[in-house]
């Protein structure tokens, strides 16, 4: 995989065509391919069933994100993100099923955004030693505005994860 610049290029110009209107056949094979490519790239100690499940592509990222729980303002530490969601760690995890507002600081604008979302997963994920424990938060109910924003911010942590794959996307970045 020497060429990631590539290969994430040709997979977020086909990611663009697939949301607008479809892809052939072979051109889904393609970005199907590219995803799990990019997916084992950004996580190498995923498993192949669990990339291939995967909406879609999910980068390292180190960035304070805050959501509300019973009335007080909890900050947590996002590790990855994708398009359809993130996984943040926390050491108290909300119960699955618990809808709550995630505030995520767009660094490229400075702007907040408040994003929907839902307590899908809880434990560990993939990416971080055991003893890190978590919460997955999938996006719900998104505007097209902010499915919009989404996809750009996670466009852009990949783009910085493949330029310096030594250093996650942070808040200093």
């Amino acid at each position: 995989m020497s060429d990631m610049p590539g290969l994430l290029r040709a997979f977020l110009a086909l990611d663009k065509r697939r949301k607008k209107g479809g892809l052939s056949p072979a051109d889904m094979a393609r970005w199907s391919d590219l995803k799990n490519a990019l997916n084992r790239h950004f996580d190498p100690g995923v498993k192949e069933q669990h990339a291939k499940k995967r909406e879609s592509v999910r980068v390292p990222i180190n960035l304070n994100v805050d959501f509300e729980s019973r009335g007080a303002v909890r900050r947590c530490l996002m590790k990855n993100l994708s398009a359809g969601g993130i996984f943040v760690a926390t050491e108290s995890p909300l119960p699955i099923g618990t809808p709550f507002n995630v505030r995520i600081r767009i660094e490229r604008t400075g702007e907040e955004i408040e994003l929907p979302g839902e307590v899908v997963s809880l434990g560990v994920s993939a990416d971080l030693a055991k003893e890190q424990h978590g919460m997955g938060i999938r996006f719900v109910h998104l505007t097209e505005a902010q499915t919009r924003l989404v996809e750009e911010f996670s466009e852009e942590a990949m783009k910085r994860a493949i330029d310096n794959p030594e250093k996650p996307a942070s808040d200093e970045s």
